[in-house]
């Protein structure tokens, strides 16, 4: 399945040069999606999305409950088939930061995808 890209920096799409938008080649558009709304957010794909950006919900919340999160946000995806092999490691670098790094294999292209946050 090709989705229109997003750039994961400005969430802006992405030209394709030619004067359209470009495609993206495997789940990067699905994870930055299910990485960046907020669950339920979605009126096409309401089970998509996390609780990551409710800050209420997170507040006091321990680099377990970020990595789980995180975790049940990409299982929907992994239970359509479009990842697979999903590892999350989340650690705090100072107070009120977390360093993400999400591992997945895209499992249209096969390939490893790592991604930091």
């Amino acid at each position: 399945m090709r989705e229109l890209a997003i750039d994961p920096v400005t969430k802006d799409f992405v030209s394709d040069g030619r004067g359209s938008l470009a495609l993206s080649a495997g789940a990067e558009t699905a994870v930055l999606h299910a990485l960046e709304i907020l669950l339920g957010e979605d009126w096409y794909l309401p089970g998509d999305g996390s609780k990551l950006n409710d800050a209420q919900a997170f507040s006091g919340a321990t680099d377990d409950m970020f990595a789980a999160e995180l975790r049940r946000a990409l299982a929907v995806l992994e239970q359509r088939g479009r990842i697979s092999d999903v590892h999350v490691v989340v650690t705090s670098s100072r107070p009120s930061r977390r360093d993400v790094t999400i591992y997945y294999t895209d499992a249209q292209s096969g390939r490893a995808i790592t991604v930091q946050r």
